[in-house]
């Protein structure tokens, strides 16, 4: 909480103190009342629910003959909340700018990862359409945990916890797809799949194959990084409107137990002006109205601006580096998620220029285990069927894009 907030509240609160017409406040009033001055705040006490005394002891911290010491005590009362309202307004307007800027972040990486999906999605269904159904399944995950990685449960006690791992959901979506890839670079469409143990002996075997080279390692970085440093920063938010919140409580004590002194100086310069029978134009000069809040806040304030300056500075920082729009940031969540799809689709033009490579190296892995039924079944086709067959399962536009490596996949 900076200084200048602080300032900003004191004279928010003395505003409403100070008269307009600087002659209202000119001379010292006498500090007495008689019945026919107490008539002048008869309305004032009536709106709260008081009675104005005919004559009657005086209260014990006005002195005046309008105020008993049960009604002094009402007033005490009435300016704690008065005083707990400013202060609330002013912390649940922060609170709720920090509510709505974690709620739009958030729903903005969302839609973001469902538009990605949405775009890898229409890029199987038009370039890669062997593979469009059965890869329905692991794409759906894979943006479906990033979604599930951003969602920050302040009610949790441990802000930073989360079952999601990124880096294994990048790991586990190209393992899973491998099989996927692997089959349709080898098979005609239509033809019959993998048996599922030798699905499983591929998906183990991904991290020796390397079948996509270093794209995996790429994505899995790129948004790892990227999405904990948009995590972090909603993590950040709900700490901002915690701490708000608990400071709320320090400094908005009604009982009057912990803050006696202030509860009492704000009854004298609000409410024993009415005790002393002075009219409603009757207002404490600025001045005095500065050094009664500053006895009320300094001591929080003082030890807490410090740290919130603190905060406020890490959060800019952590903001300007999401927006860089450089690959190299490494935390831009915009950049990292809308590249996927392509990502993606450069893994699997990978595949397709190594699958001599590839194959050799799945070959060598089968010489260890029995041969699956279906390869028993039927020969292995020759490279230039391989590199057809897959080539008449993409659409017009994924055989454009891969016009300029057929030669070497013909050769």
């Amino acid at each position: 909480m900076n200084t200048a907030s602080v300032a900003t509240l004191f004279v928010c609160w003395c505003v409403l103190m100070v008269s307009a017409k600087s002659a209202e406040t000119s001379g010292r009033p006498k500090r007495t009342a008689t019945p026919a001055s107490c008539e002048n705040v008869k309305e004032f006490f009536l709106t709260r629910n008081l009675t104005v005394p005919t004559l009657g002891k005086k209260g014990s911290v006005c002195g005046g003959e309008c105020c008993v010491d049960e009604a002094e005590d009402l007033l005490r009362k009435q300016g704690q909340k008065d005083f707990a309202t400013l202060l609330r307004h002013n912390s649940r307007s922060l609170q709720g700018l920090l509510s709505f800027t974690a709620a739009s972040l958030q729903n903005h990486v969302s839609e973001l990862s469902r538009q990605s999906e949405n775009k890898t999605l229409l890029l199987f269904t038009q370039v890669y359409k062997g593979m469009a159904v059965l890869s329905k399944d692991p794409i759906a995950k894979l943006y479906s945990d990033i979604r599930s990685y951003i969602l920050v449960n302040s009610t949790k006690t441990d802000l930073a916890a989360t079952s999601i791992d990124i880096k294994g959901t990048v790991s586990h979506f190209f393992t899973n797809f491998f099989p996927l890839v692997y089959h349709h670079i080898l098979h005609i469409n239509g033809s019959q799949d993998f048996a599922s143990d030798y699905k499983e002996c591929l998906k183990k075997s991904t991290e020796t194959i390397s079948p996509f080279g270093d794209i995996p390692k790429q994505i899995s970085q790129s948004l790892s990084k990227s999405l904990e440093a948009t995590r972090l920063l909603l993590q950040a938010f709900a700490i901002g409107r915690e701490v708000l919140n608990t400071t709320d409580r320090l400094l908005v004590d009604e009982s009057g137990k912990s803050n006696a002194e202030c509860h009492q100086a704000l009854l004298k310069m609000h409410h024993c002006p009415k005790c002393l029978g002075m009219g409603k134009n009757i207002r404490p000069c600025s001045g005095y109205c500065l050094n009664v809040l500053r006895g009320c806040l300094t001591k929080y304030v003082a030890e807490l601006d410090s740290p919130w300056n603190g905060y406020v500075e890490g959060i800019e920082g952590l903001i300007n580096a999401m927006k860089k729009n450089r690959e190299d940031a490494g935390v831009n969540a915009d950049l990292a998620i809308r590249s996927l799809d392509s990502k993606i689709s450069e893994a699997i033009m990978r595949a397709m220029q190594k699958m001599k490579d590839i194959d050799m190296k799945v070959s060598g892995i089968e010489k260890s285990r029995t041969t699956i039924h279906h390869r028993q079944d039927k020969p292995r086709p020759s490279r230039s069927v391989i590199a057809i067959n897959f080539i008449s399962g993409l659409g017009p536009s994924g055989r454009k894009s891969i016009n300029t490596c057929c030669g070497a996949l013909l050769a």
